[in-house]
């Protein structure tokens, strides 16, 4: 029955055991309303707005002590007693907690380091020792983070691949790495990856530090890079969860990136299913581009890492990325993603197991032009790409040869695109496909070519596949001609050599020989001269530094009045020429009026029709020599200066020579004073 319906009688001194008695009378005393009249006291409820109405016409009721009997069936009665004085004795403790909370934090402010290197120097070797030893996996990254509790810029994290691990304590890395690898038969690994990146995602949104999780993150990729295949889902579903927040986003994609930088396959998987997705957004294209060229890099340059191992439908997977044009791509990116083709054939085709080579012809193949070669045809630059890997499959691999034989007359078009190919830069490529397996190639090719032309005679197209593999025969085959020099050098040689033999075996003895006097004789002498003369070019040297000083002051004396002089001339034949083309100027323009009507009185419109041709000419050449402009800067840009030739790679190497070179010239200069001041003291 509702409250507002009911009635509770309490006479004095009874003793009230039931619960919905004593919620009952509770309310009775809340309602402050009360008729007293009778026996006890009677409940009356109101709404609040008489109540309102009311209030200083109604006395308040003393407040009712009701006796509860505390048994053991009726616990809520003794919670209820208990109620008020419990939580008027907890007030007081909690201003002292509030005051020591205070305290501790205002400490730990004081105490808070200003930079990771500072972090890394205010860590207890003990207390970190006994945290690996002790704590899980996660804990101890819990315990990393409270330790690196410092603001820092992201963009160091995408700068160098292997910070912030490279400002690490040797010490304190191998601790790290150590209690990871102890308990890692114990707790997944995958699981503490999951949760450092799901650790990485709360506290980023609340502007806390995360380089804890991040070092946690690129220790457990120095034991064990493969478990980060098994969070590809987990980031998927946090990238949907925080993909409108940047820096949230990319952080989560830098930390499950961290894999790739130790295994290939790793790197090259989570790739696939967690950065190409994202692809297509403004905020993250860069750092998926950024990170496949470093995935690349590290490993073509890595010569101690284990031979990758390249599927071919990945290869062609990069492949197409490669050369798929997307208009929000810079061009910067653009084309430095297209360099990294060579690197692609490199670390495919050079890095790996040369047995493998043979699956990637077929699928080379593929994407070749489906016609036969047509003469002085020209290829875009995804299909000279392509005819790029096929030469350097055939030029890593011998299986490969035996593939094409295979292959040939399935592909015979494409078959004939790569023989004039070959043919057209032969002198290039001559280094890397002379060998056996490939000329026996060539000539199996064009015997199974011969057959097909007897069955069907006229065929254009063969005979031009045909005619391909028999200029390249002869250009393996042309003799380069006799080398007279070296020939020349080597029989001195020999002459030489007879006649200090035959000397020393009449002598009976070296000793005794004609060979040893002269030799010993002109060693001595030899050395002298050498001496003399390097101690004459010291003190000469030393001369030259001591009274060159003097020579110049006094030639710049003698010559100084003569170069004002001349320049004074020089002014004055610039001023006189200045003013002499001002007066013809001003001349021709005043009498080319005269000059106008003459001409025009005597040939009406020849002046206008003359200055109409010269102008369109001059258009013409100005249109003619901008396409043809364009035409070698495209030539250049994408048939000469590709490859080595690139102009990154030559800016680099042009820096690398210049600052060896000055590296060396430092180094000579030093060691020249040393021996000038030496020799000059003999």
């Amino acid at each position: 029955m509702p409250v507002s319906h009911s009635f509770c009688r309490v006479s004095a001194g009874v003793v009230v055991s039931c619960p919905l008695t004593v919620f009952r009378c509770k309310m009775a005393v809340e309602s402050n309303v009360v008729n007293s009249g009778g026996e006890g006291w009677e409940v009356v409820s109101r709404n609040k707005k008489e109540r309102r109405q009311n209030k200083e016409e109604i006395p308040i009721a003393p407040t009712v002590k009701v006796k509860v009997k505390e048994t053991p069936s009726h616990p809520v009665a003794s919670k209820e007693n208990e109620k008020m004085p419990n939580a008027e004795k907890a007030k007081k403790p909690q201003t002292k907690k509030s005051n020591d909370t205070k305290k501790s934090t205002d400490t730990k402010k004081m105490k808070q380091p200003k930079n990771l290197e500072q972090a890394f120097s205010m860590m207890s070797m003990t207390e970190l020792q006994e945290a690996c030893d002790t704590k899980s996996l996660t804990d101890m990254a819990r315990y990393l983070n409270y330790k690196l509790f410092v603001h820092h810029n992201n963009e160091l994290f995408f700068q160098t691949p292997d910070y912030p691990m490279s400002i690490v304590p040797l010490k304190i890395k191998d601790m790290i790495i150590k209690a990871i690898k102890t308990k890692s038969h114990l707790f997944s690994l995958h699981n503490c990856i999951e949760f450092c990146l799901l650790s990485i995602g709360n506290d980023m949104v609340k502007d806390l530090p995360v380089i804890g999780y991040k070092l946690m993150v690129q220790a457990i990729a120095e034991v064990d890079p493969t478990h980060f295949t098994k969070c590809t889902s987990k980031l998927n579903n946090l990238m949907s969860s925080y993909q409108n927040r940047p820096p949230i986003g990319l952080s989560l994609l830098w930390a499950v990136g961290q894999g790739g930088l130790k295994n290939f396959d790793v790197g090259i998987q989570v790739w696939k299913e967690t950065m190409l997705p994202t692809i297509e957004m403004k905020h993250y294209f860069k750092y998926v581009v950024d990170y496949l060229i470093m995935l690349l890099r590290i490993h073509s340059l890595d010569s101690n890492a284990k031979k990758v191992l390249i599927k071919p439908e990945v290869f062609m997977d990069i492949f197409s990325f490669i050369h798929t044009k997307r208009k929000h791509f810079p061009k910067h990116l653009e084309k430095s993603l297209l360099d990294q083709s060579t690197v692609l054939r490199t670390l495919c085709f050079e890095k790996s197991d040369s047995r493998k080579h043979s699956k990637f012809l077929e699928k080379l193949f593929n994407e070749l032009p489906d016609s036969y070669y047509k003469k002085n045809q020209m290829y875009d630059l995804r299909t000279e790409d392509i005819l790029k890997s096929v030469l350097s499959a055939l030029s890593n691999g011998e299986s490969v040869h035996s593939e094409w034989k295979s292959l040939h007359i399935k592909y015979i078009k494409q078959s004939s695109h790569v023989l004039n190919f070959i043919e057209r830069i032969w002198d290039r490529v001559s280094a890397l496909l002379n060998s056996k397996p490939f000329f026996d190639t060539v000539t199996s090719l064009k015997v199974a070519y011969q057959k097909i032309i007897k069955t069907n005679k006229g065929d254009v197209d063969i005979e031009v596949i045909l005619q391909s593999c028999q200029n390249i025969e002869k250009k393996s085959s042309v003799s380069k001609g006799f080398p007279w020099i070296t020939g020349c050098f080597v029989l001195l040689i020999a002459i030489c050599g007879a006649a200090v033999t035959y000397d020393i075996q009449t002598a009976s003895s070296y000793d005794k020989s004609h060979t040893a006097f002269v030799t010993k004789n002109a060693l001595e002498y030899g050395s002298y001269a050498w001496h003399r003369s390097l101690a004459a070019s010291a003190r000469g040297f030393l001369w030259m530094e001591k009274n060159t000083p003097y020579y110049y002051t006094t030639v710049a004396d003698f010559s100084k009045p003569y170069v004002e002089l001349a320049s004074d001339m020089s002014l004055v034949i610039s001023n006189q020429a200045k003013e002499l083309v001002g007066n013809v100027k001003e001349y021709a323009v005043t009498k080319w009026p005269v000059v106008y009507s003459t001409v025009d009185h005597y040939a009406p419109g020849a002046l206008d029709a003359t200055s109409y041709y010269i102008s369109q000419a001059w258009e013409g050449t100005k249109v003619f020599c901008t396409y043809y402009y364009n035409v070698v800067a495209t030539y250049f840009s994408t048939k000469v200066f590709v490859d080595n030739w690139a102009p990154d790679v030559l800016h680099a190497k042009t820096l690398q020579a210049l600052n060896t070179t000055q590296l060396y010239a430092l180094e000579y200069y030093s060691r020249f004073h040393k021996n000038v001041d030496h020799y000059s003291k003999l």
